[in-house]
């Protein structure tokens, strides 16, 4: 959304916060973290296969995003003021209109060339364009109900950002405009009603960026990538907790475990309360052999809602490969209620009301599942499903494993 008058955007949230390995979480007295350089292990890792990005160039300008801001931002701006013609030129022109895509997160350039972007890409394209043209941006991270994301052994927790522009405090002041501030979100302000917000900086928000691309790259196995992405957010931000985690499932995938131990360690004397460094400190003190160690975090707290998700997509997909249609029900709708939406639970639960012969009931979860898909990849792949089962009118079956790829 645009949170301004006469001005309404919506879609689902989007960015990639946290990435954690699920089995377990837990609290317990860590011991004294080890810091900077020593948290690091570059000769253990191949060159990228990709240019790794430093803060300044996820916020870049492109030519074309130049020539823009020279042009159709020009335009609006004479007519509607520096504000309101850069959302009108930047959302309501149909040429440019950026949508949703989770696929993987872009930096500006990327998300104004590919006119698409999860929220965190919207806000880094939009408060980009503003600070160039001389608007006052403020990066803000909403909290949001918790909404997990599978990828294979990754369970991702998914987070929420958005930014506000408008003009810079002595303008405001002087042209009696200091309420002009216009928040762009890809939720709708009926989403937004009774969340919370807090202010982020831009290295933070830069951070998350590289985090987020860290987490992509870990998704895809390539895990040399992933670290370099890493090294980059920490230099952008070191007191982002959320980037030694990563880290840490970084050096757990590549089998170096005093490494992992240590990264998680350090992001949970920066973040204490973290049940995913918690998590994945207890899965690497199993990797170590040290078991009871592992134990004792896991009776610390209740198992997690990650796990418990984990298990139930597990479970559920699994009793619909093996025809146990009524038990992969019952998990799945313990995943609704543990997770809420998610694409990957709706789709098994079409699988196996088909299976049951609920046609009805199967073609409502393969609509749940295209609204709440992530990407336009998602989306293609459940609206087949979905045309598929309109026009088949007997003997259709769904494959389980869809999940896996998708």
């Amino acid at each position: 959304m645009i949170a301004a008058p006469g001005f309404e955007q919506a879609r689902r949230l989007g960015a990639v916060l946290l990435l954690c390995l699920v089995l377990a979480s837990c609290a317990d007295a860590p011991a004294p973290p080890v810091t900077g350089e020593a948290l690091f292990s570059d000769a253990s890792f191949a060159a990228p296969t990709e240019r790794i990005a430093a803060a300044a160039d996820v916020f870049g300008l492109s030519p074309e995003m130049h020539a823009y801001l020279d042009s159709r931002v020009a335009e609006e701006i004479k007519s509607r003021g520096e504000a309101r013609g850069l959302i009108e030129a930047l959302f309501m022109d149909r040429r440019l209109r950026i949508d949703y895509d989770a696929e993987f997160t872009r930096n500006a350039a990327q998300a104004f060339d590919a006119r698409a972007g999860n929220c965190l890409s919207l806000a880094i394209v939009t408060g980009a364009m503003a600070r160039a043209i001389g608007l006052d941006v403020r990066y803000q991270a909403v909290s949001t109900s918790e909404h997990w994301e599978r990828d294979g052994d990754l369970l991702e927790l998914v987070g929420h950002v958005n930014v506000s522009v408008g003009l810079p405090v002595p303008k405001a002041r002087m042209w009696g405009f200091n309420s002009d501030r216009w928040t762009v979100d890809f939720l709708s302000p009926a989403e937004m009603k009774g969340l919370s917000t807090r202010p982020i900086t831009e290295a933070r928000v830069a951070a998350m960026f590289m985090n987020n691309r860290a987490a992509e790259a870990l998704a895809h196995q390539h895990t040399d990538d992933a670290y370099w992405w890493l090294r980059s957010g920490i230099a952008t931000d070191p007191s982002f907790a959320n980037l030694y985690n990563t880290l840490g499932v970084t050096y757990l995938r590549k089998g170096l475990l005093a490494q992992a131990e240590a990264a998680l360690r350090f992001a949970i004397s920066v973040a204490p309360d973290s049940a995913q460094a918690w998590n994945n400190l207890a899965i690497v003190l199993r990797r170590e052999g040290r078991v009871e160690q592992a134990a004792a975090i896991d009776d610390a707290h209740p198992r997690s809602r990650a796990a418990a998700l984990m298990a139930a997509i597990d479970g559920g997909m699994k009793a619909n490969e093996a025809g146990d249609y009524a038990r992969a029900l019952e998990l799945l709708n313990r995943a609704l209620r543990v997770a809420g939406d998610n694409h990957q639970v709706h789709y098994q639960l079409a699988v196996a009301y088909l299976n049951l012969g609920d046609r009805r009931r199967a073609m409502e979860h393969l609509r749940a599942a295209e609204d709440d898909s992530t990407t336009a990849r998602q989306r293609a792949v459940y609206a087949s499903k979905i045309e598929l089962l309109k026009s088949t009118r007997s003997g259709l079956r769904l494959d389980p494993k869809v999940l896996q790829a998708n």
